[in-house]
């Protein structure tokens, strides 16, 4: 996916957006009724690639892993989770604002605003049905 040429992006004909990834990839799975009781264990992997950070190009942010992990029990019409997310604690960053990163004055709030990806977070979940 490239900027095609336009009125409003003739110098960036031929870029990549900002914020997508040359590969980006998801694996989950779990398994149910460990040992025949109503337990349940699943994880998640999620690849994410290079992106690039501004419309000129001139800015990579890093591709990385994240990995997630849940272990839940479920009787009746109740279902609890308990849920790691960023097992790995690994320290990314999920997204850039275009209009801000690169902004040379250190004067300005915004300068080179970025979404850094949560560390690792624990949360439980309980979820109930009708």
């Amino acid at each position: 996916m490239t900027f095609a040429p336009s009125a409003n992006f003739v110098q960036f004909a031929g870029n990549t957006p900002p914020n997508v990834p040359t590969v980006l990839t998801n694996l989950w799975g779990s398994y149910r009724n460990i040992g025949g009781g109503p337990m349940e264990i699943g994880g998640a992997v999620r690849v994410v690639g290079d992106r690039q950070a501004n419309n000129a190009n001139t800015i990579v942010l890093n591709g990385y892993t994240r990995a997630d992990a849940w272990v839940a029990w479920e009787r009746d019409r109740v279902r609890v989770t308990l849920n790691v997310d960023n097992l790995t604690d690994t320290a990314y960053a999920s997204w850039s604002d275009v209009f801000y990163l690169g902004h040379t004055d250190p004067s300005f709030f915004y300068a080179n605003t970025l979404m850094l990806g949560a560390p690792r977070t624990y949360s439980i979940m309980l979820q109930t049905r009708f």
